[in-house]
C-alpha cells in the first residue's frame, strides 16, 4: 500500500476534436493530509485538472499519462470500466466551480441530503448529526432553508457540505473556487469551513483552485501557466486582510 492519496504521471490532455493542448506533462503526487491549492491564469488548465481526476473526460482526450487514487486501487482511473469509474467517484468528494440551485425552488437542504446519502453508506442519523455540526451557528441555514433562496456564500458552503461532508471516509477533497464572487463575511465562513473539514479528516487530502490567498489550512501551493505545472511547490503566503485567524486557524471561531 503507497503512503500516496493521489499521483499523476506525465499527464497530457487535448481538447477533442482540437489539437489544442489543456495540459502539457503534469507530474503531482497528493499524502496524507495535504491541502493543495492551484494557482495560475485563468484558461491556464486549473479545473481541466480537477474534472479529469474527476473522470469528467468526455470533453477531453487523454493523450499519455496516468492517474491512480490508491485509496481505490493502484490502477490507472483513466483506464477503468464505467463500473469502477462510477465506485472510485464515490470515494472522491467533488465540488464544482459554480453552485447550481437554479429550478430547485421546493428543496430543501434536508431533501439535498436525502439524495446525497441514497448513494452512500452514510445514515440520515449521522448526516443530521454533522449537519448540526457545521452549521449550528448559522440562523440562516437550516434543514428547512431552500438553498435556491440563499445568498451565494450560503449556497457554497451547502455545496461543499453535500460534495465532501455527505461522503464518508473519503481520502480526496477537490474544490473548484471555493470563494468565487464572495463577501468577506462569507469568504471567512467558508474558509473556516474547508478548515473544520480539513481538522475533522488529518488522513485525507484537498486539493482545490483558488485565487485567494485567504484559506488558512492551505500548506502547499502549485501553479500551472499553460498547461505546465510548475515542478515543485511555490510558497503560499495567506492574506490577512479580514483579520488574523486564531490559533486554529478560524476566522469566525
Amino acid at each position: 500500500m503507497s503512503d500516496k492519496i493521489l499521483s499523476i504521471s506525465n499527464l497530457t490532455v487535448k481538447l477533442k476534436n482540437d489539437n489544442s493542448i489543456i495540459l502539457n506533462n503534469i507530474n503531482l503526487d497528493l499524502f496524507p493530509g495535504d491541502v493543495l491549492a492551484l494557482d495560475g491564469m485563468n484558461g491556464s488548465g486549473k479545473s481541466t485538472l480537477l474534472r479529469i481526476i474527476n473522470s469528467q473526460t468526455s470533453d477531453y482526450e487523454i493523450e499519455s499519462g496516468e492517474i491512480i487514487y490508491y485509496p481505490f486501487k493502484d490502477e490507472n482511473i483513466l483506464s477503468l470500466n464505467e463500473k469502477d469509474t462510477l465506485k472510485c467517484n464515490s470515494m472522491i468528494g467533488y465540488v464544482p466551480q459554480k453552485d447550481n440551485y437554479e429550478g430547485l425552488n421546493k428543496l430543501s437542504i434536508e431533501d439535498l441530503i436525502d439524495d446525497a446519502i441514497s448513494v452512500s453508506n452514510l445514515s440520515k442519523e449521522k448526516a443530521l448529526e454533522l449537519f448540526d455540526k457545521y452549521f449550528k451557528d448559522n440562523k440562516r441555514i437550516t434543514l428547512k432553508s431552500i438553498p435556491a433562496k440563499l445568498s451565494g456564500g450560503e449556497q457554497r458552503m451547502i455545496t461543499i457540505f453535500l460534495g465532501l461532508v455527505c461522503k464518508p471516509s473519503i481520502k480526496l477533497m477537490i474544490i473548484d473556487e471555493p470563494l468565487n464572487n464572495l463577501d468577506f463575511e462569507n469568504a471567512m465562513r467558508v474558509s473556516d469551513l474547508i478548515n473544520q473539514i480539513h481538522l475533522d479528516n488529518p488522513e485525507a487530502a484537498i486539493m482545490m483552485v483558488t485565487h485567494c490567498k485567504i484559506i488558512t489550512c492551505v500548506n502547499r501551493q502549485r501553479r500551472i501557466n499553460d498547461g505546465v505545472i510548475e515542478d515543485s511547490d511555490s510558497e503560499y503566503v495567506c492574506h490577512h486582510c479580514m483579520g488574523e485567524p486564531n490559533c486554529d486557524k478560524f476566522y469566525l471561531k
